[in-house]
Formats: C-alpha cells, sequence, structure tokens
C-alpha cells in the first residue's frame, strides 16, 4: 500500500511557501502603487507649478541613475518639505541647466572677451549656478513653514470643534480641507487624508507628515495624535492642550524676537542714521566755524 502522508506533507509545505511569497510580494507590488498614486496626488495638489518645469520635464530621464537611493530619497523629502512641483530628476536638470545659463548671463552682463580673460568668473559663475537650486529650495522651505506654523494653531482648533461635534477625526480632517483656505498646512492634510485612503496606516502616514515638514510644532502634534490613538485617550481634549501649547511657544518665539530686535537695529543706527544726524545737525555748526576763521584771517 502506497504510504501518500509524505507527499500531503511536501504539497501543504510547498503551498504554505507559495502563499507566504506571493502574499509577500503583492504587498509590495501594493506599497509600490500607493506610493506612485501618492506621488501623482502630491503633484496635483502643488498650487504654483514651477514656470521652469515644461523645460526641465524632457530632459528629466537622463539624471535617473545619479545618487544613490538614500541621497535620492533625501532630496525627493526636501523637495517635498519645500511644496516644490519637482521631481527629483528635475531637480538635477534645474542644477545643470543653471550651471549652463550663469556663465551665458553674466557674458552678456559684461562680454565674451571680459569673461574669456578672466577664468575665475568662469568658474565663480557655475559655482554659483550650481548652488542656486539650493538656496531655492531653502528660501522655499523657509517661508513655507512659516506659513504652517502661523496655520497649525488654528488648524488644531478646527479639528477640535470637528471632534469634540462627534466627527472621527479623519472625517474631521477632510472637512478641514474642503472648508478652509487654501495653503500648505491644508495641503499637508490632503496628503494625510489621500495617504489614509490609499491604505496606509494613519499613524505612518501622520509620521510622514511630520518628517516632510521637520517642525518641532508638527512633531508634538502627529506624537499627541498616535498616542491619543494608543492610550484610547479623548481625541478632542488632547487638541485642545495641544493648541495652547503651540500658541504659548508661538508667543515666546515672538518675544524673542522682540528682546533680539535692539541688537539687529544697533548696526544700522550706527552706520546708516547716526552719520546722516550728525551731519544735519553739525554741518551748519562746522561750516559757520570755517567762514568766521576764513574772515578773521582775511
Amino acid at each position: 500500500m502506497i504510504n501518500f502522508l509524505p507527499y500531503i506533507i511536501l504539497l501543504l509545505a510547498f503551498s504554505s511557501i507559495f502563499i507566504l511569497v506571493s502574499q509577500y510580494f503583492s504587498h509590495r507590488e501594493r506599497q509600490k502603487l500607493i506610493k506612485e498614486r501618492f506621488a501623482s496626488a502630491q503633484k496635483k495638489e502643488l498650487e504654483k507649478p514651477f514656470w521652469m518645469e515644461p523645460l526641465l520635464k524632457p530632459l528629466a530621464p537622463i539624471n535617473e541613475h545619479i545618487g544613490n537611493k538614500r541621497f535620492r530619497e533625501h532630496i525627493r523629502q526636501r523637495l517635498l518639505g519645500a511644496g516644490s512641483p519637482l521631481s527629483v530628476n528635475e531637480y538635477f536638470v534645474f542644477k545643470e541647466v543653471m550651471v549652463l545659463f550663469m556663465p551665458l548671463i553674466l557674458a552678456i552682463v559684461i562680454g565674451w572677451d571680459n569673461l574669456l580673460s578672466i577664468p575665475i568668473l568662469v568658474v565663480a559663475a557655475c559655482g554659483f549656478g550650481f548652488i542656486y537650486p539650493d538656496f531655492w529650495l531653502k528660501v522655499r522651505t523657509q517661508k513655507r513653514r512659516k506659513d504652517v506654523l502661523r496655520a497649525l494653531p488654528s488648524i488644531i482648533d478646527l479639528l477640535t470643534l470637528a471632534v469634540d461635534a462627534g466627527l472621527d477625526f479623519m472625517i474631521a480632517v477632510r472637512r478641514v480641507v474642503e472648508h478652509s483656505r487654501p495653503g500648505p498646512m491644508v495641503d499637508e492634510l490632503s496628503f494625510l487624508w489621500q495617504e489614509v485612503q490609499m491604505g496606509r496606516v494613519r499613524r505612518d502616514a501622520l509620521r510622514s507628515m511630520a518628517k516632510r515638514l521637520d517642525l518641532a510644532e508638527v512633531h508634538s502634534f502627529t506624537r499627541t495624535l498616535i498616542q491619543a490613538e494608543r492610550m484610547g485617550t479623548p481625541m478632542g481634549e488632547a487638541l485642545r492642550t495641544l493648541s495652547d501649547e503651540i500658541r504659548m511657544r508661538q508667543f515666546q518665539r515672538g518675544e524673542q524676537q522682540a528682546l533680539k530686535a535692539p541688537i539687529k537695529m544697533l548696526f544700522p543706527l550706527l552706520f546708516c542714521i547716526l552719520p546722516v544726524v550728525l551731519i544735519l545737525v553739525g554741518g551748519p555748526v562746522i561750516l559757520q566755524f570755517f567762514q568766521t576763521s576764513f574772515q578773521f584771517f582775511k
């Protein structure tokens, strides 16, 4: 009599391995699809397109293999944090175009002969063109962070009202996005809503938002929400406490800026205002002194 038990065990083991591997790869494909859809959604949500984007997009594929995965992810996070519509490849093309155009602009200003006679100017123009996109990105990031900090307490208050009214937190996020004035913080909440709708866990979506903005107040906001969800504490009370805390931080930051104002005003006062005052006050006295001295010696 044939013993089928080893064959059955082998078949079950093979089936288990096949199911695990297929689940693993399907999960990876699902995560990849979520990332692609979210990236396209982010692209649509950015309100101000970059004026050079039609020029940069056709040249973007040539930079597909520049940098390793970690470096490209760092650049991508910086672009998302700045609210830039550019992709990583388009950003690299932007740097390359500026490296080529800066010497051309300098040649138009001072002439080709003067430019070629001083090679250091060509090197300086290329260097400035290379670092200009980083400076542009930094300025845009700082401006966006200021807008987020300015809007965050009001957004938290609206979320608190919606949650206290009995809405689920994600439904409250959707209502705030639909009925609020467009801005960077509203865009981030819209990204959060889209990520959750695409299947991402809410706490992971919150951590991703905090990573993009990289602000202490946003980290506190996401940490409070994750902790309230984990501990089962009332969401409205946690948001209300957080709103008061953020407003206190902004008030303290304003006091610090006010204390720094006299020191910042010292240098313009010494080098710009005080010499003019001395000329206006002491000028007539000095002129009168020279006139009387000239008449005396005459």
